[in-house]
């Protein structure tokens, strides 16, 4: 892993801690766990680190309707090891951290809380930020909140939609859009 130097350190989104873009691909279904994850990290000191991709075995089988949105089959994670077994290393990658995902309320936050409970490890991130209600707030006109049709009403280079690494890739090109046009409003409080 190298660490390439940015433009800028994070600071100038507005906070001096690390921001970690994530996306998740999960099992689907009721109780969906993570089948890959990947991380993206801009340290305050304004390097790049990442992206990280990971995969694991879920204790359940992965949902067909899932697999024809991802492509991940349960053969794909089979000689995976489940999330218990790197959560402590993924606790020290992201403790203290500021979360940023794309759904991130309705999809990131709780898996992860499940699985970091369940591998009995403490919540690493220091804060959440969720690009929907900002996506919507700064482009009511667009219509449409999908990472994927967004990023590209949006002129932004395109990655390999629903991968968990591809998903990063446009997540972070839209969160450089979302702060060029709202600066440290797009931010919480709590966070400057």
């Amino acid at each position: 892993m190298q660490n390439k130097p940015v433009v800028g350190p994070a600071y100038i989104y507005g906070t001096p801690r690390t921001l970690s873009f994530i996306d998740l691909e999960t099992t689907g279904g009721k109780d969906p766990r993570i089948i890959e994850l990947c991380v993206c990290l801009i340290t305050a000191d304004g390097l790049v680190q990442g992206p990280y991709t990971r995969r694991f075995k879920p204790i359940v089988a992965i949902n067909p309707y899932a697999t024809k949105v991802h492509g991940l089959t349960d053969a794909h994670v089979a000689n995976e090891a489940p999330f218990h077994l790197r959560a402590p290393k993924l606790v020290q990658l992201l403790e203290g951290s500021i979360l940023v995902a794309h759904g991130a309320v309705q999809c990131e936050v709780p898996v992860l809380q499940r699985e970091f409970v369940q591998a009995r490890e403490n919540w690493p991130f220091a804060g959440v930020i969720d690009t929907v209600p900002l996506a919507r707030k700064l482009w009511p006109e667009i219509g449409t909140w999908k990472l994927g049709p967004l990023t590209r009403k949006l002129g932004l280079e395109q990655g390999q939609a629903h991968t968990a690494e591809g998903d990063v890739a446009m997540l972070v090109r839209l969160w450089d859009q979302i702060y060029i046009k709202a600066g440290a409003a797009c931010l919480p409080q709590e966070f400057l």
